[in-house]
């Protein structure tokens, strides 16, 4: 299995970020890259791609500040969105509002052509180990609005 570093060396050039348009209201979608952070999209191995700490580590601390890239969900798409670009933060409120605090690119995409799919819920696990704790589950997914697909009726 090749290394993080290996990897990113040899996808380098083909999946650099492509500039993307944001303004207030609209994402004008471009090409997007490839799987910049993650293994190769197409992987034979039989074990899942995983980096190692410090190349992690050494590989945010270089990543270059860029617009949101984000695919958004068909409008049409049925079923589970587990592998859909998404963000998932769970813990105490007091976190949740720290890291909202700087995801705010975010809320542009709540657009006339994508809307936000939001949700803020207490869990309903409990930590054996600290039982007392109410823990929160906070998601974000972006969706392209579609056309209703429902007649009106007169």
């Amino acid at each position: 299995m090749k290394s993080f570093k290996t990897w990113l060396e040899d996808n380098n050039e083909e999946n650099k970020p492509q500039d993307q348009i944001i303004n207030q209201n609209t994402q004008i979608n471009q090409p997007k890259p490839q799987n910049i952070i993650g293994g190769p999209l197409e992987s034979q191995a039989k074990k899942s791609w995983s980096g190692r700490k410090q190349e992690i580590i050494d590989f945010w601390k270089a990543v270059p500040q860029t617009p949101l890239l984000v695919d958004p969900i068909p409008s049409s798409h049925k079923g589970s969105t587990f592998g859909e670009d998404g963000i998932r933060i769970t813990g105490s409120p007091n976190y949740i509002y720290s890291v909202l605090a700087r995801l705010k690119d975010f809320l542009p995409l709540e657009s006339e052509s994508t809307k936000l799919q939001l949700l803020f819920k207490e869990s309903d696990r409990i930590n054996p180990n600290r039982p007392n704790r109410k823990s929160y589950a906070f998601y974000i997914q972006v969706k392209q609005r579609g056309s209703s697909s429902k007649p009106k009726l007169s």
